[in-house]
């Protein structure tokens, strides 16, 4: 006689109807440029819902409804400050439909990439994890806004560069954005009369200089860098960049506290026209900058860099293993602060995205540029059918990610290249 009986009694049954599951539900806001996109995502499927904005979360109704005062740490008081809300690409929250009750609330929020974001303060942490020794990004200065004339000259005796027989460096804004703000500069005194004319701009403006330092605590640094030479050209002879999304989520039950990912499916943008002369002492901006670039393409279909994928991502590996202390130590710093200030106690586990900027040798080198956090996402009419369907299948990799869901595109980095000792 078999030990467990086949048949099950009508009072079992019913038992087991009364103790099934609740329905579930995914509350979620998402960044607007990425609403086309998630909306793709999700059509269909009942178990995602969409709310107007952060305060219609379960999770912001709950902390406004709890009476609990933090403590103000004075000690960490500027620190604490002078960063702002980030513009969160995704929040998403799972809950019983009966009653609301929060499983698990997930947000795009985490601090872990903080010190990449700005133009300088990425330049400040490589120099840190010494990328420039590892050669993983171009020689770089940073140049403080206000400088002189003289300052200029005593502090910068020759352009940071690649090659001596090139001379060309790329000036940039500290906070600019889809190829503004950055100035190909050929001698001390065009480095100069930019940073002059934006200073003078800065100054006609009365609260300009108090709004940044008010959001960011300190007034941001010029970056000068080395022009990537000679370029890898592609496409009848045009620039472009590599755009590969790398993921952090916080794990901080964990000894890791983290983990970092890299999606596999990497984007390239090409320049609007092919370079005429590298060696011209002016630049094109529709040859040269690759930012705002509407011709994006998926790595894998161009001949010419498909064959680089594996190095491409075991150079993302080793470029975020060398910023792992960076990114640990802000994870935990920014978690002691939460537990210090902490209004309720919901536990929102954090992750946050960021698109690495990366340009490519003619020998095939790679080299960091950027990395934005928190990036935008295009508008659907600019994208052809193939690259929506690839920003499509990016946000669902994403979203299954950080639900637990199995996301094969994304890869650990650990799991590409060995932590080195």
């Amino acid at each position: 006689m078999p030990l467990f009986s086949s048949r099950k009694s009508s009072s079992n049954l019913k038992k087991q109807e009364q103790q099934k599951e609740p329905e579930q539900v995914c509350y979620y806001t998402v960044r607007a440029p990425w609403d086309w996109v998630m909306q793709q995502v999700v059509q269909n499927d009942a178990f995602f819902k969409q709310v107007a904005s952060e305060q219609e979360l379960v999770s912001t109704k709950i902390q406004a409804n709890t009476q609990v005062t933090a403590t103000p740490n004075i000690q960490h008081r500027r620190t604490t400050m002078k960063k702002g809300p980030s513009p969160c690409i995704l929040r998403l929250e799972e809950c019983f439909v009966e009653n609301d009750a929060l499983q698990v609330a997930l947000h795009g929020t985490s601090a872990a990439l903080d010190g990449l974001e700005d133009k300088d303060e990425l330049v400040r942490t490589m120099q840190r994890c010494r990328c420039e020794q590892l050669q993983m990004c171009p020689p770089s200065l940073l140049i403080k806004w206000d400088m002189s004339r003289d300052e200029l000259t005593n502090y910068l005796p020759s352009l940071p560069s690649m090659s001596k027989d090139h001379t060309m460096a790329v000036l940039k804004e500290p906070m600019g954005s889809s190829g503004e703000g950055i100035y190909f500069c050929q001698t001390i005194q065009q480095v100069y009369q930019q940073m002059e004319r934006h200073k003078n701009l800065a100054l006609e403006d009365g609260d300009y200089l108090d709004n940044i330092m008010n959001t960011k605590g300190r007034m941001p640094a010029w970056v000068l860098q080395a022009e990537v030479y000679p370029p890898m050209l592609i496409s009848d002879g045009c620039k472009f960049h590599i755009r590969s999304n790398i993921v952090v989520v916080e794990k901080l039950w964990t000894d890791a506290l983290l983990q970092v990912y890299i999606h596999n499916r990497h984007e390239v943008r090409i320049a609007g026209q092919p370079v005429s002369n590298t060696e011209d002492e002016t630049r094109n901006v529709l040859e040269h900058i690759t930012n705002s670039s509407t011709r994006r393409e998926l790595l894998s279909n161009i001949e010419e860099l498909a064959p680089m994928q594996s190095d491409l991502q075991m150079f993302l590996a080793k470029a975020f293993q060398a910023f792992m202390p960076d990114i640990i130590r802000r994870v935990g710093y920014s978690a002691s602060q939460q537990q210090q200030q902490q209004q309720s106690s919901i536990d929102i586990r954090k992750f946050v995205v960021a698109g690495t900027d990366i340009m490519v040798t003619e020998s095939g080198r790679f080299y960091l540029l950027e990395v934005n956090v928190n990036p935008t996402a295009p508008a659907a009419e600019s994208c052809s059918p193939e690259f929506q369907t690839h920003l499509v299948g990016w946000m669902k990799d994403l979203v299954y990610l950080v639900l637990g869901r199995p996301s094969p595109n994304f890869l650990d980095i650990n799991d590409i290249s060995p932590v080195s000792e």
